[in-house]
């Protein structure tokens, strides 16, 4: 079998092409895809409020970042619609906190959970962890 493996067989990788072909043209386009370029990061992360200064709630690894929001793996159910800050010290090398409003929340396993924050710096507000209507 091993043998059988290591022959190359020009039509699987057919296969592939024309599948990523499709995805590449593939006209369902997510209400929440973001338009920048993303940049993969995979770094720890904190998300919280500032209450009297700024207060973790939630201990999240972040995937990718880029100029309009960014992805996170979490190990909570985060609220849909609230304005949290995201601390990108790991990233950064010292303490950014940048507002969010989480607008994706997707179950992957039992207690892990994708996570997709939109930079909201006009509407984050210290005293408020929701979005205004």
């Amino acid at each position: 079998m091993a043998q059988r493996l290591k022959q190359s067989d020009p039509s699987l990788q057919e296969d592939l092409a024309e599948l990523l072909d499709q995805l590449d043209h593939e006209s369902n386009i997510d209400p929440w895809q973001r338009t920048g370029k993303r940049r993969a990061i995979h770094a720890p992360v904190t998300l919280g409020v500032m209450a009297g200064g700024y207060k973790a709630l939630y201990r999240g690894w972040a995937t990718d970042l880029s100029p309009d929001g960014i992805g996170l793996l979490t190990e909570h159910d985060v609220p849909m619609g609230a304005v949290l800050y995201v601390n990108l010290e790991s990233v950064a090398g010292r303490s950014q906190l940048l507002p969010i409003r989480i607008c994706y929340v997707s179950r992957l396993l039992s207690k892990t959970f994708r996570v997709g924050g939109a930079f909201s710096f006009i509407d984050a507000d210290p005293g408020n962890t929701r979005l205004s209507a």
